[in-house]
């Protein structure tokens, strides 16, 4: 049995902390996309505590994602790093009085992603020759008024 997403509430009451160092394969995100790709190690650090009637669990995350440049379809690599990713969970919630952050940890991660990379630092020097192509929007303009 794999506890490594695992917090046992039961050893966290009387004030005991639980602390979470962990240097771990991107394949639990479980990402099967062409144009999204995890290799590099999650590390995750920080603790669990109990405070009240509630799990409280405080991370902080740094990893890496692949994806293509928007503009010229390179690979990039997108820094992650959520240095204050803070959780409560409801102990009436915990079935068990085991609490899998695994979820929670995915979907935070996923959420840090930007819509669209660009290489260079998001200036991509392949900009310059497709500006041609690109939509330049005026400020204020009104798209679709008829007034």
């Amino acid at each position: 049995m794999d506890d490594t997403f695992k917090i046992f509430v039961k050893r966290l009451r009387e004030g005991h902390e639980e602390k979470i160092h962990e240097s771990l394969a991107p394949d639990f995100l479980d990402i099967h996309e062409a144009e999204l790709v995890f290799k590099a190690p999650v590390l995750i650090h920080g603790s669990a505590t109990v405070a009240d009637q509630s799990l409280v669990l405080l991370l902080s995350v740094e990893t890496e994602a692949i994806m293509p440049c928007a503009v010229c379809n390179r690979e990039v690599i997108v820094k992650i790093s959520i240095p204050h990713l803070c959780h409560t969970e409801d102990l009436s919630e915990i079935k068990g009085g085991i609490f899998d952050y695994k979820e929670t940890l995915r979907e935070q991660i996923l959420l840090e992603l930007p819509y669209r990379a660009e290489c260079n630092g998001g200036d991509c020097p392949e900009r310059a020759s497709l500006a041609k192509y690109f939509i330049k929007k005026e400020r204020g303009e009104n798209h679709g008024s008829t007034t």
